[in-house]
């Protein structure tokens, strides 16, 4: 004789803690708890003390690569670039701290005011989502000349 079949739905105890749960903030609490896993953030995968030494030497050495580079990141990647700017509330020390955690350890951060430090972040994550190679040759190409500073912020229009 075969087994009666369990409805899911009509179980409770089979039911994942955050089934049904429309709150993503919500969600993403209780997937500590053995839920869905959370969300993966775009940061995630921007750590390389490479690319945040190049964009340091960007900064230093080619001011015009440095900002076209700043600015297409801005463009094509808001997502990135308002993750990384929602940090300029925080303290020069927490700042700095969470750069090093996230993408790597700047070498001069006494002479670089938070702006900057938020900037070669930003390089950094360009540097490291799309590769040099492929962001210089839309820049020798004149890809990135139109591109304007956009604001992050809707603060100041």
């Amino acid at each position: 004789m075969a087994s009666p079949q369990i409805d899911p739905k009509q179980t409770k105890a089979l039911r994942t803690p955050n089934e049904g749960i429309k709150n993503k903030k919500v969600a993403r609490s209780l997937s500590i708890f053995g839920g869905v896993p959370a969300e993966k953030s775009p940061l995630d995968d921007t750590y390389s003390n490479k690319n945040v030494s190049r964009a340091e030497e960007l900064y230093r050495v080619d001011k015009d690569r440095f900002e076209k580079y700043h600015n297409y990141v801005k463009n094509y990647d808001p997502d990135i670039a308002s993750k990384i700017n929602s940090r300029n509330t925080d303290t020069k020390p927490q700042l700095i701290k969470w750069i090093h955690e996230k993408f790597g350890t700047i070498n001069d951060t006494g002479a670089l005011t938070k702006a900057k430090l938020i900037e070669i972040a930003m390089v950094s994550a360009a540097l490291t989502h799309y590769s040099e190679e492929i962001l210089s040759e839309k820049y020798n190409k004149g890809v990135m000349d139109t591109l304007q500073n956009i604001p992050l912020h809707s603060y100041n229009l």
